[in-house]
């Protein structure tokens, strides 16, 4: 998460966004009063480019990398809220929750090996995927916030990041929303809107996810619809189709 006075805007910072890539150029061209918040150092396992951040100012005021909105506008006041350019990252509901089993996937120690091995034995026999399909079809009711995917002895909640988009009005809260599908060419348009230089995005969390199977591949109709319903603000606002590979 990033609050720039120099530039006058704040970024709000969504899970499996790809908002840690663009955390980090952003924060390349902060001033020294500006709040940026911390990331974990670049680890090969995860990342394909090294990379450099220098958080700031964060621990002092109680900023941290995920924070709510709702907290951040208690934090920074009517004014700067309503004044600074705010924008974040939207992405396919879909593609979203798959990407986040992913990362479940690639954090889960394994007792009896490596986590290359505890990968290659779950790509051999049921994954991670299986069991979240199995799982709604197995219940067959209406999904709600407090419903669970079940993951190898543990519960792993749906991610949800609608809480970045719309306030609890269903109000859209952002000036501008930066597509994960076109992150490159949408952040090239925040930094000419904000009069930072541009850059191309680092590479970080590229080495989590299996890439040879798109994300309509993991999901039947009865999971695709669960999560319809479940993101259907999201899906009509931003236009999201479950798109067939």
């Amino acid at each position: 998460m990033i609050i720039s006075h120099k530039y006058k805007f704040i970024f709000l910072k969504p899970a499996k966004t790809a908002s840690t890539s663009v955390e980090i150029a952003l924060a390349k061209h902060c001033g020294d009063e500006d709040v940026v918040t911390p990331l974990r150092e670049f680890l090969s396992v995860y990342d394909g480019e090294a990379y450099v951040h220098h958080a700031r100012n964060y621990k002092e005021k109680g900023y941290y990398h995920h924070i709510n909105p709702d907290k951040i506008e208690k934090m920074v006041g009517p004014d700067m809220w309503n004044t600074y350019f705010k924008f974040t990252i939207v992405r396919n509901p879909w593609d979203l929750q798959i990407s986040w089993l992913w990362w479940k996937i690639k954090k889960v120690k394994h007792k009896k090996g490596s986590l290359s091995h505890y990968i290659h034995l779950i790509r051999q026999n049921m994954t991670e995927f299986q069991y979240y399909v199995d799982y709604f079809n197995r219940i067959r009711r209406k999904i709600t916030k407090k419903d669970y995917i079940w993951l190898h002895g543990r519960d792993i909640p749906i991610l949800d990041n609608t809480r970045y988009y719309f306030d609890r009005n269903g109000n859209p809260i952002c000036d501008f929303y930066i597509r994960y599908e076109n992150l490159q060419e949408d952040c090239r348009q925040v930094c000419e809107k904000l009069g930072i230089p541009y850059e191309k995005l680092p590479l970080t969390k590229d080495k989590v996810r299996d890439r040879e199977k798109y994300y309509s591949q993991y999901y039947d109709e009865e999971t695709k619809r669960i999560i319809e319903k479940y993101f259907k603000k999201e899906i009509e606002y931003f236009g999201y189709k479950f798109e067939i590979a």
